[in-house]
């Protein structure tokens, strides 16, 4: 009540991705008022090689499947689990899913449980030897699990009321080099950039998830060109982000400038 009607008023809106732009519609704000803006993404400084993570959790010469974010329902990690990561390791027996996140504990709208329905569609798989769940992880083991995963995955799926506004980290896996695997949900077909940065499936085609990982693991399935991810991290860089906004803050300056005169 209070939110909608300010941001409808606004000179310019400013939101993170098609996705986002679509509801700002919905919600009644004017199109031509809505400029798409990309957060931004630091990428390394310097070439990144390490096998630190892998021989932390002994997982040399696993083919690891990483997820990394809140466990939310949208994340869709428990369907996941039961209806593809199967399949997947039934091709590739040395396939281990790495889990990195907690239950948020302040969020406005609570999901909750999602741990426990993760820990039991594991029971219900038998695959407690593939699926590896660290919790909280400090930015330096979050960048080596970066740098050692050969692919990450975002199986989300539509909640009601739950919104994945963009889908940052398939772009800062982008930056490490790591592609991603992810249904066409939400903004997440904003980060993405498919064949280049990773691949995207069908909402919902958990079959067709499964094949392209197989795929991928497999070598059938490759990026072009084979420096993609990092090319396309490139240009959600946080200078591109600041000339992007610049121009945006400018040319609303100058509109609102010459309405007045």
């Amino acid at each position: 009540k209070l939110f909608v009607p300010a941001i409808g008023y606004s000179s310019i809106v400013i939101v993170n991705s098609s996705n986002t732009a679509r509801l700002a519609e919905n919600a009644g704000v004017l199109s031509d008022k809505i400029i798409i803006l990309h957060p931004g993404v630091h990428l390394p400084d310097s070439p990144v090689s390490s096998t630190e993570f892998r021989n932390e959790y002994h997982l040399t010469n696993k083919k690891i499947l990483l997820s990394v974010g809140r466990l939310i329902a949208r994340k869709g990690l428990a369907e996941f689990i039961l209806e593809s990561l199967p399949d997947i390791v039934q091709e590739h027996p040395d396939t281990v899913l790495v889990i990195i996140g907690t239950e948020p504990e302040n969020a406005l709208h609570q999901m909750g449980g999602e741990a426990g329905r993760i820990h039991k569609a594991i029971n219900t798989t038998h695959l407690d030897k593939h699926i590896l769940m660290i919790g909280r992880a400090s930015e330096h083991k979050l960048h080596a699990a970066l740098v050692e995963s050969d692919l990450f995955i975002f199986p989300l799926k539509r909640v009601e009321g739950e919104v994945e506004g963009f889908g940052m980290v398939a772009v800062e896996a982008a930056a490490f080099g790591l592609p991603s695997v992810a249904f066409s949900e939400g903004g997440v077909t904003d980060a993405i950039h498919h064949g280049k940065s990773g691949f995207l499936v069908t909402a919902g085609d958990y079959a067709g998830f499964s094949k392209t990982v197989n795929d991928y693991l497999s070598g059938y399935l490759t990026l072009s060109p084979p420096n993609g991810c990092q090319e396309h991290a490139a240009s959600f860089q946080w200078d591109v982000f600041g000339d992007k906004l610049t121009q945006i803050i400018t040319s609303a300056i100058s509109e609102s400038d010459r309405q007045k005169t």
